[in-house]
């Protein structure tokens, strides 16, 4: 009999420095950004009773979600595994300048990422893989309810793991800034992934 665990995700709010290809170029929020964050957590933090608390590491996620942890008293867990897609050679150019230096791969990278990773980056199968690692890692922790807080291209791999989506098809997901999302897991005695439903998606805040 498997046993299931709730997983709510919010993504970071608004950073500094426009539209790039942020992977593990590590932007602060934006003042918007933090009142996105600390809006979403006190709209769901009334109804929620999260054991744990899983960040990325990066500042636009880690900067509230430390806050927000000292704050209530909730154990904080930093995770590598939540970062963002790693975009190799574009990470922290603008869509426009990549555009420029590599026409090709960049269309290449949209219409079919699993098999174009930027030059340098990680593919999104791999982005998978980690997160199929660590959603089995965390049934160990025996909670029932956890927040992880982290980046629109992991959470839309989440969502794209329970609804079988192929990558080429995750910018379909839309995730503002501060959002939440919900996914139901259900593992098995051997702590395998059985499982992955998807409770709602983008819920916000700040519209």
């Amino acid at each position: 009999m498997c046993r299931i665990l709730t997983l709510d995700l919010l993504r970071h709010g608004e950073t500094q420095g426009g539209a790039i290809y942020r992977g593990r170029t590590d932007s602060p929020l934006t003042p918007l950004g933090e009142c996105q964050m600390k809006d979403a957590l006190s709209l769901h933090m009334s109804r929620e009773q999260w054991q744990a608390v899983y960040s990325s590491p990066l500042q636009r996620c880690l900067q509230v979600a430390d806050e927000y942890c000292q704050t209530e008293s909730i154990p904080l867990h930093l995770d590598d595994r939540l970062q963002e897609l790693d975009f190799g050679d574009w990470d922290g150019l603008t869509l426009a300048q990549v555009w420029e230096k590599y026409p090709d791969q960049s269309d290449a990278f949209w219409r079919d990422p699993a098999s174009n990773p930027p030059p340098g980056g990680e593919s999104t199968d791999a982005l998978q893989r980690r997160l199929r690692l660590l959603l089995e890692e965390l049934y160990v922790s025996e909670s029932t309810s956890l927040l992880l807080i982290t980046h629109g291209g992991v959470i839309r791999a989440l969502i794209a793991m329970a609804l079988e989506l192929p990558s080429s098809h995750w910018s379909r997901l839309e995730l503002g800034h501060g959002s939440v999302s919900r996914l139901r897991i259900g593992l098995d005695k051997q702590q395998r992934l059985e499982w992955i439903s998807v409770v709602f998606v983008n819920q916000q805040v700040f519209k």
